[in-house]
């Protein structure tokens, strides 16, 4: 079994949470959305360096407090938070709901995402299908 680096998880995080539906029965916080944003930028651009959005743009400011809050976090420790809060979320929803049904009912073109999504889910140690079959 081939052991994955930091840089593949992250990748694979990433490719996951952009290609599940922005829809469905995943409850996904304000918080934890601007969190895993900055997270994401501090692992991949480093240190928030641009001004404060305005007053009137709430959620970019949002997102730009929390990548600020980050100060200089090293960009492995991100990468590495990163994807402990996806596989919280991942492991969250395995205990939920069947991966397979949700993302057929909520997923546009499931049938081509399905094989990308498996991929991503072995490189991060899970799988979109329970061991029992469920």
């Amino acid at each position: 079994e081939k052991a994955f680096t930091l840089e593949e998880k992250f990748e694979a995080c990433v490719n996951i949470i952009q290609n599940l539906p922005k829809s469905g029965p995943v409850p996904t916080t304000f918080v934890e959305m601007v969190t895993m944003y900055a997270l994401y930028k501090q692992a991949t651009l480093g240190p928030c360096r641009g001004s404060q959005p305005g007053i009137w743009n709430p959620e970019g400011r949002g997102k730009w407090e929390a990548w600020s809050r980050l100060g200089d976090m090293d960009k492995d420790e991100a990468m590495e938070i990163y994807v402990a809060g996806v596989l919280e979320k991942v492991d969250y929803c395995a205990e939920q709901w069947n991966w397979d049904e949700m993302l057929s009912k909520h997923a546009k073109d499931y049938d081509k995402l399905a094989p990308v999504l498996r991929d991503k889910f072995c490189i991060i140690d899970r799988e979109l299908v329970k061991s029992d079959g469920t």
